[in-house]
């Protein structure tokens, strides 16, 4: 499930901010939600990942959403993941599902913007 919000910008000439909101879980698997912060240029402000998954180590989700900060580009994202690399594991979901869900806002976010 996918919901958008778009909050306008204010009298001070203020960019507007798109925010996204995704979860996903598959059968067996575990549930992740994703928030995703975006300026008017489909760039990534600010990512919050959670869910009932578990990550090792424990900060791998921070190093994630930190390297997806600026990203405006399907690439960049898939740079970010394997920033991950090989070690870090989320156990109860792939990560691969993470980096496609995130994908998937960006088009989510292009198409709010008439950028498609």
């Amino acid at each position: 499930m996918i919901s958008t919000e778009v909050m306008s910008g204010t009298s001070d000439g203020e960019a507007r901010m798109i925010i996204i909101r995704a979860s996903s879980k598959r059968e067996g698997g575990k549930l992740v939600d994703i928030e995703v912060k975006y300026d008017d240029h489909c760039r990534i402000v600010e990512a919050i990942i959670s869910g009932d998954f578990f990550a090792y180590p424990p900060e791998a989700v921070e190093i994630l959403e930190s390297c997806l900060k600026g990203c405006d580009t399907d690439s960049c994202v898939g740079q970010c993941f394997e920033v991950l690399g090989t070690e870090s594991t989320l156990l109860g979901l792939d990560i691969r599902d993470i980096e496609e869900l995130l994908k998937n806002l960006f088009e989510r976010c292009r198409e709010e913007l008439g950028t498609t």
